[in-house]
């Protein structure tokens, strides 16, 4: 029962949160969560977990900064979004 009032109380933020109604790919995993991990988080506030990287994504999430995904994503006007940027949006 616990697990689902964090569930709630996540919900009840998300309108709140920066990442409501934004699209964010996830590369590999990030930190020590499985991709699967970092989706649902992103659920839970609201925002849209996406595989591909295109003109419509607002942010990549990214380990290495030096990617190639993360070149693609400069070159598309895409958002760059560290672990650390990520988990301080989430604890917001």
């Amino acid at each position: 029962m616990e697990r689902m009032d964090e569930l709630d109380e996540l919900y009840r933020l998300a309108g709140n949160n920066p990442l409501s109604g934004r699209r964010v790919a996830v590369q590999g995993p990030v930190g020590p969560y499985t991709w699967e991990g970092v989706c649902a988080a992103i659920t839970a506030v609201g925002g849209f977990p996406v595989q591909e990287l295109d003109e419509g994504t607002d942010y990549l999430l990214c380990e290495a900064q030096t990617s190639r995904d993360a070149e693609r994503a400069e070159r598309l006007g895409v958002a760059l979004m560290t672990p650390e940027q990520f988990f301080n949006i989430l604890n917001q």
